[in-house]
Formats: C-alpha cells, sequence, structure tokens
C-alpha cells in the first residue's frame, strides 16, 4: 500500500487480521520499490502522497513489465468522476472513494485477489503454449531437449497432457532416429566392404593381374633352378 495519514495504518491493521501480509509505504517511491523487490498480489494506491502523484505512481507501474500484471486498487477522497475515469484509464483495477466500509475494502480485495489469480493462471498457460510451441521447432531442428517440458508437464490441465503426450512422442521419435542413424551407419560399412571386395574382384579378374600372376611364378621358378644349382 502507498499511502499517506494515519488512517492507512488502521486500514492495514484490519487486513492482516484478516489474513493479509501488509507493506506499508509512506510515499509514492517507496511503494514502487517494494513492489520491485517483493512479490505483491494486489496494490492499494491513494492519489494524495508527498512528491509524485497516485496517478504518476500508477502510470509507472502500468508501464513497468514486472508491475504491470498487479491489480491496483485505489483508494481516495478524491471522489471525482473525472478521477474515476483518469486511474481507470492509466489500469486501476477498482476505484473506492473514502470514507468506506470495511466490509466493502475486504470484498474489493478479495476481487483484486481473484483478478490476479486469473490473470497467472493465464499468463501460466501462454508461457506453457509457448513452450511446447518451441519443443516442436526444437524437434524439427533436431535441437530438442526432454527437460524443457518438465514444468509444462506438471500441470494437471488439458495443457499438461499434450507436454507430457508430446515429450513422450519427441523421445520416441529421437530414440527412433538414434537407431535409424545406427542401420545408415552399419549399411554404409557394408557398402564400403562390399565395394573394396568388389574392387579387389575385378583387379585379379584383369589380364594385367594374370600376366603379373604369370611373371610372378616365372620369376620363382626361376630363383628356385638357380638355387638348386648353387647347391
Amino acid at each position: 500500500a502507498a499511502s499517506r495519514g494515519p488512517r492507512w495504518g488502521v486500514m492495514a491493521r484490519r487486513l492482516m487480521r484478516q489474513g493479509y501480509s501488509v507493506l506499508v509505504a509512506a510515499t509514492g517511491e517507496g511503494g514502487l520499490a517494494i513492489a520491485a523487490r517483493e512479490s505483491v498480489d494486489v496494490i492499494l494506491l491513494d492519489i494524495w502522497l508527498p512528491g509524485i502523484s497516485g496517478y504518476e505512481i500508477l502510470a509507472r507501474l502500468k508501464s513497468d513489465e514486472p508491475s504491470r500484471e498487479i491489480p491496483v486498487l485505489v483508494i481516495t477522497a478524491v471522489d471525482r468522476p473525472e478521477s474515476v475515469a483518469r486511474c481507470l484509464a492509466l489500469g486501476a483495477d477498482d476505484y473506492l472513494p473514502k470514507p468506506f466500509d470495511p466490509v466493502v475494502l475486504g470484498v474489493r480485495v478479495r476481487s483484486c485477489l481473484a483478478k490476479k489469480r486469473a490473470r497467472d493462471f493465464d499468463l501460466a498457460y501462454l508461457r506453457g503454449v509457448a513452450r511446447v510451441t518451441a519443443a516442436a521447432l526444437a524437434v524439427e531442428s533436431g535441437t530438442f531437449a526432454a527437460e524443457s517440458l518438465d514444468e509444462v508437464a506438471q500441470r494437471p490441465d488439458a495443457l499438461g497432457n499434450l507436454a507430457r503426450l508430446f515429450r513422450r512422442m519427441a523421445m520416441e521419435l529421437a530414440a527412433r532416429q538414434r537407431r535409424l542413424e545406427d542401420q545408415v551407419q552399419q549399411l554404409i560399412i557394408a557398402i564400403d566392404e562390399r565395394k573394396k571386395a568388389a574392387q579387389v574382384e575385378e583387379i585379379t579378374d584383369s589380364d594385367y593381374f594374370r600376366d603379373l600372376q604369370i611373371r610372378a611364378r616365372h620369376f620363382s621358378a626361376r630363383r628356385a633352378a638357380r638355387s638348386s644349382e648353387s647347391d
């Protein structure tokens, strides 16, 4: 909560009694710092803040990638239609003028939390789809790694089933490809050996080789005769 005034301390205590963990910032800059370093589910934002106004803080939150999807509930004494319209245009999820009923505050906070869970689910789903798509491209290029789908495969929904099925099929395809490559390699070796045998047979069947054999036999016979004469 980016806030000013003691009333925000009372509001924080009420929310904590309802089971929420609350971080309070006295300035807009402090609230931005909290949103940047903490895992925040909902931001309660006042319009009148020391230094930068709540409008500017809201604009910064919605323009920054890490905080863009965090629901913002504007709680302020500014009860004018143009202020409501401006905040909603900047990306606020709800607008609650002061004074308000604490029960209404609880309902609005729960509504923002429901929106956050829905957004988180949608974003996680889209990330999962992107990973399955990337895995399909990796299979095509021969760079698929089974562990790339581990996180998506843990999902209990249809996307998780698809990831598990795709991973199994991709691994079977890779194993089949390896077996095929081994068979092709063995075939290449066999073909090379047959080529060599055919080349040898072609040489030994040539007139030139037969002539060499005749000359070799004559040469051996002369050597044997000379050897007998010398004895």
